[in-house]
């Protein structure tokens, strides 16, 4: 059974991505970034442009800012989007990462949520390893909580970093002993 959205071979060959962030700088960077891998790229400002792009245009992979203009929320755009495609590859990018919007960002359907800036081989490798994760993961059990999804969206994080948990504490904008108590909290419930 393959995975719905960007699979690691589709890696091989230049992809299709959608770019929604109100910043004209952050579009072209990353246009000119995905642009010289040969990928398609398009770009939106909002949600509304956003859904119309997901409805003309076959995707591989849409990166998401979490705050973008009037007000508007990168989790309102990932849930809309996956409304129209709900195998689409999403990453949630943000200048003010926080564990509740990446634990919430994960729970609409994002694959991975990552600071910016953000390179094209961290984008990369970041879906890989959540890939990864999702198809080595054992089903659903009791434990499918929102704890569970904060659990695991560290430990991605962590790898991420190499296991730097000050980096990932920064990724994740909380306290690296806050990670060293989530994660400890894990193992006592596994024993």
């Amino acid at each position: 059974m393959t995975e719905p959205g960007l699979q690691i071979d589709r890696f091989a060959r230049p992809a299709s991505v959608l770019v929604v962030d109100d910043d004209p700088l952050i579009r072209k960077a990353m246009r000119r970034e995905f642009a010289h891998r040969d990928w398609t790229v398009r770009v939106a400002a909002n949600q509304a442009e956003a859904e119309d792009t997901v409805r003309k245009h076959p995707l591989d992979l849409i990166l998401v800012d979490l705050m973008l203009a009037n007000g508007e929320s990168g989790l309102d755009v990932i849930e809309s989007l996956k409304a129209i495609n709900p195998g689409i590859t999403i990453v949630l990018l943000t200048g003010y990462p926080s564990m509740p919007a990446g634990v919430d960002a994960i729970h609409l359907g994002a694959t991975t949520c990552l600071a910016k800036p953000a390179r094209f081989d961290e984008i990369i490798d970041a879906i890989r390893k959540a890939n990864k994760t999702r198809r080595t993961r054992t089903p659903a059990t009791k434990d499918s909580t929102l704890a569970r999804t904060e659990r695991e969206h560290i430990e991605r994080t962590l790898a991420e970093c190499n296991n730097n948990k000050s980096e990932a504490a920064r990724r994740l904008g909380i306290a690296p002993r806050s990670i060293r108590r989530k994660l400890q909290k894990k193992d006592k419930t596994a024993q």
